[in-house]
C-alpha cells in the first residue's frame, strides 16, 4: 500500500520504479489522498473517472494547441501534428471531422483491416530482420 505521504510527494516526471513496474497502487492511492494531484509545469493529474468526465466536457478547460506547442516544438511535423491532429482539438472542429470517420473506425471496418495490417507488419518485421541495421522509422 502507497502511503499517504508518497502519494502526496509523487511527481510523474520522476516516478519511482515501483510506478512504472506497476501503476494500479499509485493511482488507487492518489484517488485516495489526492485526486487532484499537482503535477511539474503547473497541470494536474485526475486519477478519479467523473473528475476526469466533467473536465473532458468542459471546454473552458481545454487550451489553443498552437498558443501551448509553439514554444516547445517550433514550426515542426510534431507542431504540425498536435494542432491539427484530431485527438488536441475541440469542438466544433473535432465533432465535425469525428463524424466523417465514424464508419471507418467502428469494430466491422478495424475487423476488415487486421488481416491486411498483419501481413504488412509481418513483411515488414521479416525485411527487418534480414539487416544488420535499419531505422525504425524508414
Amino acid at each position: 500500500m502507497i502511503s499517504r505521504e508518497a502519494a502526496l510527494g509523487f511527481q510523474l516526471t520522476a516516478a519511482p520504479a515501483a510506478f512504472l513496474d506497476d501503476p494500479y497502487p499509485w493511482y488507487a492511492a492518489l484517488r485516495e489522498h489526492d485526486p487532484v494531484h499537482a503535477i511539474a509545469g503547473g497541470g494536474v493529474l485526475l486519477t478519479r473517472y467523473d473528475d476526469a468526465l466533467a473536465i473532458y466536457r468542459e471546454p473552458r478547460a481545454s487550451s489553443d494547441k498552437r498558443i501551448e506547442f509553439r514554444p516547445k516544438f517550433g514550426d515542426s511535423p510534431l507542431f504540425e501534428h498536435h494542432t491539427t491532429s484530431l485527438v488536441f482539438n475541440d469542438p466544433p472542429l473535432h465533432t465535425r471531422v469525428r463524424r466523417l470517420i465514424l464508419g471507418a473506425l467502428n469494430q466491422k471496418a478495424i475487423a476488415r483491416m487486421e488481416g491486411d495490417l498483419v501481413h504488412l507488419v509481418d513483411a515488414l518485421l521479416e525485411r527487418m530482420a534480414q539487416l544488420d541495421t535499419f531505422n525504425f522509422i524508414d
